[in-house]
């Protein structure tokens, strides 16, 4: 009878406060916790994170330090998110340990400490973080947090490559190539660039395309080398996109290399490679083809100057004022020379110098023209 009465308690219980589930483990609660903020419940969240921190749960304590700096689920506290990511790296946490380097690197939420910051990355590091090992290489070579020491940096590479991190793999072959913390070994390079363009890191495509277009290491494949730069470019690398338009030869490839070019200048120009929008502008206003677009031209230009490539300012200078592929801009026109000229264009320099001297493209400024002649003068 009282199994009765029991069984009976436990189905009214389930109507009236939903379905009773035994006791769960962390990593369930962690989980659920994780859901609850993806669905757009970060104070719910929260609450669930720092109940598992409290209980030294190492991956809650991290994300409620995410939560903290971001200000999700309650007001942010760049501080308190240090303590929290603290207590989750002493849980051997590599994310959370990462993650307070960036914090003492920066000064965010307390004092900036690079030798702490670098001791942290490392931890990271060992702990099988393959990005934590860039960060670290990158404080080693750089020198910032302790002495400058360029082996280390290569054995951390090592160690992120090894983590299957591509980005390190790219790394630890520019090292390689370079013969920079232990000997140049060219061949050693490309295969640690192929193993990072098959973890779809395009600069390591690039890099191996580069290796084999010149022949370093022993051989040369033009072929591969256009394939591995098309990669690159698939992967959003701008530079991989304009050695793909470099290695097109229109005299021998004709209208379809022409189509290449464009479409990789313009997408590296879309990238936000200044040097991609200022060869896509030299493509178009001038090929041996003649398949040119003026005011494309100049409409590529102007996106290399916005991006302070001065030789594209110095271009769009002179296409606007002359009215080159759409109206003559004279404002615009001393703009850009000014650019160009700020940029090392001494030319530049003497044609801004006589804009202000003559009132071209805004108000009379001897003092403005004297400045831009003393400058081309390299006084």
């Amino acid at each position: 009878m009282r199994a009765i009465v029991l069984c009976l308690a436990i189905l009214l219980a389930g109507v009236l406060y939903g379905p009773i589930t035994l006791a769960q483990t962390p990593d369930e609660l962690f989980e659920q916790a994780k859901t609850l903020e993806k669905a757009g419940k970060p104070l719910e969240a929260r609450t669930r994170y720092a109940n598992l921190c409290d209980n030294n749960n190492a991956k809650a304590c991290n994300n409620l330090g995410v939560m903290l700096l971001n200000g999700r689920g309650g007001p942010a506290d760049a501080p308190q998110a240090r303590v929290m990511y603290a207590k989750a790296c002493e849980l051997n946490n590599p994310t959370a340990c990462r993650n307070l380097g960036w914090l003492m690197e920066s000064g965010k939420g307390g004092a900036a400490d690079k030798v702490q910051a670098r001791a942290l990355f490392k931890r990271s590091c060992d702990g099988g973080l393959g990005e934590a090992c860039k960060l670290h290489a990158v404080m080693l070579a750089s020198g910032a947090g302790g002495a400058r020491d360029y082996v280390g940096a290569r054995s951390s590479l090592t160690t992120g490559c090894e983590a299957g991190f591509a980005e390190g793999c790219t790394l630890l072959g520019v090292m390689v190539q370079a013969g920079s913390g232990g000997p140049r070994n060219a061949r050693a390079a490309q295969t640690l660039f192929q193993r990072a363009c098959d973890g779809q890191n395009g600069d390591g495509c690039r890099r191996l395309g580069n290796m084999l277009f010149t022949g370093d290491g022993g051989s040369y494949d033009d072929v591969q080398a256009k394939l591995l730069f098309e990669k690159a470019c698939g992967f959003g690398d701008g530079e991989g996109c304009n050695s793909l338009g470099r290695s097109v030869n229109l005299s021998t490839e004709g209208t379809r290399g022409f189509e290449t070019q464009r479409a990789a200048y313009t997408k590296a120009c879309g990238l936000k490679n200044k040097d991609g929008c200022f060869e896509l502008g030299g493509l178009l206003k001038a090929n041996s083809l003649g398949l040119v677009d003026v005011p494309a031209a100049r409409a590529a230009f102007t996106k290399a100057c916005d991006m302070g490539h001065g030789t594209g300012c110095s271009r769009l200078g002179v296409m606007l004022t002359s009215g080159e592929g759409g109206p003559i801009d004279l404002a615009g026109a001393r703009k850009a020379t000014v650019r160009a000229c700020e940029d090392g264009s001494f030319g530049d320099c003497l044609t801004a110098a006589r804009m202000f001297e003559l009132g071209e493209g805004g108000p009379q400024d001897l003092a403005a023209a004297k400045r831009y002649r003393t400058r081309y003068s390299g006084g």
